[in-house]
């Protein structure tokens, strides 16, 4: 499923929350460390960081306040969002 990801838009609580919002029109809170990114694997099979770099990148650009989208899923039991490149 196509996900939206971006930084917690209540500016006192920030440290470490994103928002993330699955399509159907309401955000959810998470916490960054909950954000698992799958490896690109068209990237960099020598060198695993480079598989990543697109998560990296994607943080930088919500750090400053924009909205990223990704392909993803979430699983309820662990609470974990696990995002790959769309």
């Amino acid at each position: 499923m196509r996900i939206l990801l971006r930084k917690s838009v209540i500016p006192r609580i920030h440290n470490g929350l994103l928002e993330w919002n699955p399509g159907n029109g309401k955000w959810y809170m998470i916490n960054y460390e909950n954000v698992k990114a799958e490896r690109d694997l068209t990237k960099g099979p020598d060198d695993p960081s480079l598989g990543y770099a697109y998560f990296r990148n994607a943080l930088n650009k919500i750090s400053k306040g924009s909205t990223e989208v990704f392909e993803g899923s979430y699983d309820p039991a662990k609470k974990i969002l696990t995002i790959k490149k769309l």
